[in-house]
């Protein structure tokens, strides 16, 4: 799925709320209000290093994880699951040339049962995929079973910005080892790499963040 849509469309919302709460207040609650919420905003940091740590601690629970989602989910379907600790905020499901649903927040929770239907996902299921997201430290999933080798594992947003691994079971192939000088993620070993998504501006790593980590990592 297009990572980089579902951060527009987040974007928009929280956009249009906030234009719309700022109008209907006198200029000097804005500024207090303003100040407020920056006081509150949560200001965490993330980077390759801080991803190549949290990786380091968990990534046998991420490789598990893989494992469960891909035998959980119906084949030829596709899932995205975003929570707040225990609070789902966000669930997507294709079924290719079938079907596409889209829901966040309120109407995610409100469809939850339907969607986890049409993938074959149980309650059961549902909850352990949100209990180990949370006991390591993340916050969403992106599968499809179009590329089952591959689970991504949101971590941690930051701003609009959102950071990502990518988990494989498989080691990758030499193909794709010589083609990792070009891409726009990090790869971290033959079984992971990392990914980093904007809806604006940066829709990568900054290349010298990317080069600098990498002097100091070799993924193989």
């Amino acid at each position: 799925m297009q990572i980089e849509t579902l951060l527009f469309q987040k974007s928009q919302t929280m956009k249009k709320i906030l234009l719309g709460i700022l109008k209907m207040l006198p200029s000097a609650i804005v500024i207090a209000l303003l100040f407020v919420v920056y006081l509150m905003w949560p200001r965490q940091k993330c980077n390759p290093d801080v991803m190549a740590a949290h990786y380091e601690k968990h990534h046998t629970e991420m490789e598990e994880l893989h494992r469960y989602v891909q035998s959980a989910i119906n084949d030829s379907c596709d899932i995205t699951l975003e929570f707040n600790g225990n609070k789902l905020e966000r669930f997507y499901v294709k079924v290719p040339d079938k079907l596409y649903l889209s829901y966040s927040d309120e109407k995610a929770r409100e469809h939850k049962d339907s969607l986890m239907s049409i993938v074959g996902l149980s309650q059961e299921e549902y909850d352990y995929i949100c209990k180990q997201l949370k006991e390591m430290g993340c916050i969403g999933i992106d599968y499809s079973q179009s590329t089952p080798e591959r689970l991504t594992i949101w971590f941690r947003r930051v701003g609009m910005g959102l950071y990502c691994y990518t988990v494989l079971n498989r080691p990758m192939s030499d193909e794709e080892k010589a083609s990792a000088v070009n891409w726009v993620a990090i790869p971290y070993n033959d079984h992971c790499y990392f990914n980093y998504h904007s809806p604006v501006g940066q829709e990568s790593f900054p290349e010298k963040v990317r080069e600098d980590f990498l002097k100091k990592h070799k993924p193989w």
